[in-house]
Formats: C-alpha cells, structure tokens, sequence
C-alpha cells in the first residue's frame, strides 16, 4: 500500500479556525493604529505649518497670517471666521489688515483632510494666528495670542481621539487628549 502525505480535512478546519481568530483581534487593533497615525501625521502638518510660517514673519521682518478657509481650493482663498477649518491659509501681510488681497503674497494653502475635523479655541477666530516679526503669535487686538487647536477624528477608538496643538506667544505644543466619546468639540483656551 501507498503512503500518503498531506492534511486531513480536521487539520485544515483547525488551521482555518485559529486563523480567523488571530485576525479577528488583530483587525481592531490595527484600525486603531491606522487612525492614531492618522491624527499623528494631521496634527505634526499643523504644527509644521505654523513653524514654518512663524520663521517666515522673522525671516523676511513681516508680520505672517495663518487663518481658517472655507475655500483652499479656490484660485483665490480667503480667511473665514470659523472656528471649524476646511483647510488653511498662511500669507504675508503686507499691508498689516490681516485679510488676503492684492499686495499680500500668499505662502501656504491646504485642505484638511477628511475625516479628520480640525477646529480651534476663541482666541484663535477672526482672522487666525498672526505672527510678527519678532516672532511671537498675536491677537487682532494686539495682545499676545494663547489659543488652541484640535486636530480630532470623530470616533471611540483610539480613546484620545483628539491632538490639542497650543500656541502660546512664540510656543507651539502639542498633547494627546479625548475623553473616549469620540466627540470633536470646540476646544477651550489654554
């Protein structure tokens, strides 16, 4: 009689079995490591983004205004009020009234990118962060700027769906936050 080699059915099902019980615990966790990268990436282009538009205002002794869009795709973008960004915008201002128009030279402009949600804390509306030539972030008013950006996925997993970036005169930080709900609220000032 031959010998025959090979897998009875039993072991192939056992096979199968285990194999769909590791990928059933290992799915979660890598969606929740895709997101966590997700909000990582968002959040370091954000602060990037304003690191780069603060050596700009010292570089060329201008004051630079970075702002929410509703529109950064339009040829022409403008700031919104909003303390929710669709994208955003950094320009020179040229002639110091914090709005793009002509004579102002615009530097940067991105979309955010979805489903990430970026918004920002009161002190940060009506135009945006404005940062002068010594290099510290201001308020329209003139005082110096502490406000909050968030940079959030509405969603439970991760728990700390959320990447507060606090610009505080001439510092930028960033932290880990949420509370597990998935909620992407206004955040509140520093």
């Amino acid at each position: 009689m031959k010998s025959q080699s090979g897998f009875s059915l039993v072991e192939l099902v056992t096979v199968l079995v285990i194999a769909a019980i590791v990928i059933s615990i290992a799915v979660p966790s890598f969606e929740t490591l895709i997101a966590s990268n997700r909000l990582t990436t968002a959040s370091n282009d954000v602060v990037a983004l304003l690191q780069t538009m603060r050596q700009e205002a010292l570089r060329r002794n201008r004051r630079v205004v970075v702002c929410p869009t509703d529109n950064p795709t339009a040829a022409n973008p403008t700031c919104s009020g909003n303390n929710r960004w669709n994208g955003w915008m950094g320009f020179v201002d040229n002639d110091g009234n914090n709005i793009f128009n002509a004579g102002d030279e615009l530097l940067r402009v991105e979309q955010v990118k979805a489903p990430t949600i970026m918004s920002s804390s009161s002190n940060i509306t009506g135009p945006g962060i404005i940062f002068r030539s010594d290099g510290l972030s201001y308020r329209t008013n003139g005082s110096l700027l502490a406000g909050n950006l968030s940079v959030c996925l509405e969603r439970t997993n991760p728990p700390d769906n959320i990447r507060l970036i606090t610009v505080q005169a001439g510092r930028i930080g960033t932290t880990r936050s949420g509370n597990g709900s998935g909620e992407c609220a206004i955040p509140a000032n520093p």
